[in-house]
């Protein structure tokens, strides 16, 4: 969770350099403060979840998804903010492509945190697994990649924001809309265990 968490930090802060937010001066500084926070707020958030577990059997589990969801969330945010930011495209189709393949790339490696350590999947990993997979990210991506194009491309910027900023607060909506859908895909569907599914049936 801490060494997620502290990657995290480090992505955070080349998100706020290219989103002119940060000075290049200040990244290193910024990125081992940024990384040295996330990694205490995840293990704090960790002993939170545990401690809410008798409650809410789902918290723990919630909370690494979420750990790996932030990790893909600015990852993500970074290469797409990089490539604007060195490129000068902020809208229409080339920018939707590199969303794409970032946003495709990120989402297979997550496929193997969230069966081993989300989900805890004692299973051995099918074809099936991995294309019911396939769907959810699939359809996520869909998601994602209509509310980057339509939000950056045929939606005005407010005047206090920059292009860059403008398409961070694009992928930040697009990336919650796909957290909350992957969640329930994977919860429900991809990493949902048989044992789950008789007691389920036994109700």
């Amino acid at each position: 969770m801490s060494v997620i968490a502290a990657l995290s930090g480090i992505c955070l802060a080349v998100v706020a350099l290219n989103a002119a937010i940060l000075s290049p001066g200040f990244v290193v500084v910024s990125a081992l403060g940024m990384a040295a926070g996330c990694a205490v707020a995840g293990s704090g958030g960790m002993y939170v979840a545990h401690r809410l577990s008798r409650l809410v059997p789902v918290a723990p589990r919630f909370i690494r998804y979420g750990a790996i969801g932030l990790f893909n969330t600015v990852l993500d945010i970074a290469i797409v903010t990089t490539f604007a930011a060195r490129s000068g495209v902020y809208e229409g189709w080339m920018l939707a492509a590199v969303n794409v393949l970032s946003f495709g790339a990120i989402n297979v490696g997550s496929y193997f945190l969230n069966r081993y350590w989300t989900f805890a999947s004692r299973e051995p990993a099918t074809v099936r697994e991995f294309t019911q997979f396939a769907g959810v990210l699939l359809s996520s991506l869909i998601i994602n990649t209509a509310l980057v194009y339509i939000l950056t491309t045929h939606v005005s910027s407010p005047s206090y924001l920059t292009a860059s900023q403008w398409v961070v607060a694009a992928k930040v909506v697009g990336i919650f809309f796909s957290l909350v859908w992957n969640f329930g895909g994977f919860y429900f569907i991809v990493f949902r265990s048989p044992r789950a599914d008789v007691e389920a049936s036994a109700r």
